[in-house]
């Protein structure tokens, strides 16, 4: 059984996506995307945007906060 709870239709995914273009201002040295198959945002630091590893959350307050702790990579 999955953790994941259901979007409350198109609004509810319009709203997710709302959240990623916010992300994705506020965080410019990343791509971010929303899944909703799997209910979960992403985030791919540019730089290292070829590598498989990358952060995952449920919330986008969640994303946010693992991009605020990441450690910052030299270029």
């Amino acid at each position: 059984m999955s953790s994941r709870q259901p979007d409350q239709g198109i609004g509810g995914q319009a709203e997710r996506w709302l959240e990623v273009e916010r992300l994705r201002n506020e965080h410019p040295d990343y791509v971010i995307i929303w899944l909703e198959a799997v209910g979960q945002f992403r985030a791919y630091r540019l730089s290292e945007a070829r590598r498989a590893d990358g952060l995952i959350a449920t919330t986008a307050a969640g994303l946010a906060e693992k991009m605020s702790r990441a450690p910052q990579r030299r270029r």
